[in-house]
């Protein structure tokens, strides 16, 4: 893990709602549509993480936290313009994660 979404214009929570499309808890890595990842929400009280999750042990780890609150579909292309993450969008900018 370590891609988290940050968006400046926007909460963490709006951007996931605007740009995500919530998925139900059974969702699964391979339930996700091509040109998308799974954000996983943290809730940790005092503040909330949007975790991308580039592979499936990412993913499951993120589903399997205690903190996790909700899991949303989000299209790379709108992490990269919204999401804020400069070591994601370079990755993105060089083929490594396919857009």
């Amino acid at each position: 893990m370590g891609f988290y979404v940050n968006p400046t214009s926007m909460s963490k929570e709006q951007f996931s709602h605007q740009k995500g499309l919530a998925v139900p808890p059974t969702f699964k890595w391979s339930d996700k549509p091509k040109g998308s990842l799974p954000v996983v929400l943290l809730d940790h009280g005092a503040h909330t993480a949007a975790a991308i999750c580039l592979s499936e042990d990412d993913f499951n780890d993120c589903i399997r936290s205690p903190a996790r609150d909700q899991i949303y579909s989000v299209r790379i292309d709108d992490l990269v313009t919204f999401g804020n993450d400069t070591n994601f969008n370079y990755l993105v900018k060089e083929g490594l994660i396919a857009a």
